[in-house]
């Protein structure tokens, strides 16, 4: 329903022969998309002047007639009650429309945008303050999270978006923008609401930066993807490359799981610069779910080294390095995709020379619970300990491993990581979760995982880390726990606490009755191998996510090869 046919189905009665009578406080009776709308279901629209002579108009009426007659706030409205016997008192506002909401907010927000709004209204099951209103419609409509404004490039990617589009910001959502993050020190909080809101001001302010602005214009370029950003590892240049048969090559590579990981890492390096379309996106992740079907167990069960598997990769890592001490770095949801974003930027701001690209198959279902545990116990999910997942858990389980010589850190452990390096510590492994929060904030009809990864990787303290590592001599190993997929919302199943989960493409049941009797929603006839005795998963279809119907968002729990196969990157000078 669109906030139009909800004001039509509100004033527009069932039968006629009698008037409705409607205060309109915010003139939207007055919008020729809504007066065309009435019209169309056979409502005449009037004026009431306030008098009681004038309602004799309405005394007696043919048993089609829908006037709709529209009245000012402080008329007398006894008058109508008393005069006329049959009649309807209504009234519309954007208050009415969208209850949950501050009104003024949506006053703001353009028309065309009215739809979408509508349909999140419908979803949402707490009232909004007019704050969190502003900062959802900012978010929603103008690409600006206030998460991704704390990291590397988002402010010279929203500016340039602003001054290139035209596209400006309502007065109400700048100003709460500005109030909930700093503005970059060549933008003045002051000048700043004025260059979200007047597109020749930020024209002008932008084009200025450019020229007179150096952290801004390299910042800009890497954000916008027009920087080293373009050029993945080994020197290879993916930046205009021809287009390729992706399901032709599919057939090719697909009865081997070590030439489907390298297709993976080939995949991942067109996706990383916008090759790889949403047509070629939908028929691999067809192809890729039958291909799990028939062998994601043979490929997590498999001997052979040249098949990479998170629940193994530690003691596979442990075993290459010998007696070279070991740096891993696990990066939650940084799929090849945003590797191959980040490699050159990172080669440079690092000062590595190469990097040995591998993949490795995740856990299914992708979410962090399973798959980063997996990693770090060493096991699949149907052989976990007691327990719940926590970065505690992980700690302990990497100390269980290598005792005094292993040390779990996260990238604030600046003071920490330099003492293990100095004593040369043979086993460090460090967890990020930064990149996957700003993942879930992304949202894709404004951004990109790629140009988000670009952003991340300027501004997060492991660039400083891995260099370090290096200069101490350590074999420095990236990876991932699973990656990420931009997909749209098919609905919540009612489900548990769902909307808590920012994974959005699984659920998890705690029995094959509780899942079946959801089969509907999504995919439940494929249980991959491994997983616990109570645990049955229905995963969301192709690029779709257990979310608001139509809502855009990046998640990951799925079956594509974005999220179920991860990057191993070694890199050395």
């Amino acid at each position: 329903m669109s906030w139009i046919e909800y004001i039509v189905a509100n004033l527009c009665p069932s039968i006629g022969g009698f008037p409705t009578f409607c205060e309109d406080r915010d003139e939207l009776l007055q919008l020729p998309e809504v007066r065309s709308a009435l019209e169309a279901r056979g409502m005449t629209l009037h004026y009431w002047d306030g008098t009681p002579d004038s309602l004799s108009l309405w005394l007696d009426l043919a048993p089609d007639d829908r006037p709709l007659v529209i009245v000012e706030p402080d008329y007398p409205k006894h008058l109508i009650e008393s005069r006329l016997k049959n009649h309807l008192l209504e009234s519309i506002s954007i208050q009415q429309i969208f209850s949950k909401f501050h009104a003024n907010v949506v006053k703001e927000l353009p028309k065309e945008n009215w739809d979408e709004l509508f349909n999140l209204h419908q979803e949402e099951r707490a009232h909004r303050t007019p704050e969190e209103t502003a900062v959802l419609i900012s978010r929603a409509f103008y690409g600006a999270d206030p998460l991704f404004l704390t990291f590397g490039n988002g402010w010279p990617e929203l500016l340039h978006r602003v001054a290139a589009s035209g596209r400006v910001f309502p007065i109400t959502v700048a100003r709460t923008l500005l109030e909930r993050v700093e503005s970059p020190p060549y933008l003045p909080k002051e000048d700043a609401v004025e260059v979200l809101t007047e597109h020749a001001v930020a024209r002008s302010r932008v084009t200025a930066l450019l020229h007179s602005n150096k952290e801004f214009a390299t910042a800009a370029k890497i954000s916008l993807g027009t920087g080293p950003g373009k050029v993945s590892d080994g020197g290879k240049d993916y930046s205009s490359k021809p287009s390729i048969n992706w399901l032709g090559q599919w057939e090719a590579v697909s009865k081997s799981p070590t030439q489907v990981l390298k297709f993976a890492l080939e995949y991942g390096a067109y996706a990383s610069t916008g090759d790889v379309g949403e047509d070629d996106r939908h028929q691999m992740s067809q192809v890729f779910l039958e291909w799990l079907r028939q062998n994601y167990s043979y490929a997590m069960t498999s001997s052979s080294p040249e098949i990479l598997k998170l629940h193994t990769l530690v003691r596979q890592l442990d075993q290459e390095s010998a007696d070279q001490p070991l740096l891993i770095v696990v990066v939650d949801a940084l799929g090849v995709e945003s590797w191959y974003a980040i490699s050159a930027i990172w080669r440079d701001l690092i000062g590595y020379k190469a990097a040995h690209v591998r993949g490795a198959f995740a856990i299914l279902p992708t979410i962090t619970t399973l798959s980063r545990r997996a990693f770090f116990e060493g096991k699949m999910p149907s052989q976990f300990g007691p327990g719940e997942h926590s970065q505690e858990f992980e700690r302990r389980a990497w100390k269980a491993r290598f005792g005094e010589d292993g040390g779990y850190f996260t990238p604030s452990d600046s003071v920490k990581l330099d003492h293990a390096f100095a004593r040369k510590t043979k086993r460090i492994v460090i967890v990020d979760t930064f990149w996957d929060s700003m993942g879930h904030a992304i949202l894709p009809q404004a951004d990109s995982i790629s140009a988000a990864a670009r952003r991340w990787c300027v501004s997060t303290p492991l660039t400083g880390i891995l260099k370090s590592a290096l200069d101490n001599g350590y074999k420095v190993v990236i990876t991932a726990d699973h990656g990420q997929i931009a997909c749209t919302g098919s609905g919540r199943p009612n489900f548990g606490s769902l909307p808590e989960h920012r994974h959005k493409r699984a659920i998890v049941f705690q029995n094959d009755a509780l899942l079946q009797s959801y089969a509907s929603h999504g995919i439940t006839d494929f249980r991959p191998y491994g997983l616990g005795q109570n645990e049955y998963v229905m995963f969301a279809r192709e690029l779709e996510s257990f979310d608001l119907p139509g809502v855009q968002g990046v998640s990951h729990g799925g079956l594509t090869i974005e999220e179920a196969i991860v990057p191993v990157v070694e890199v050395t000078r």
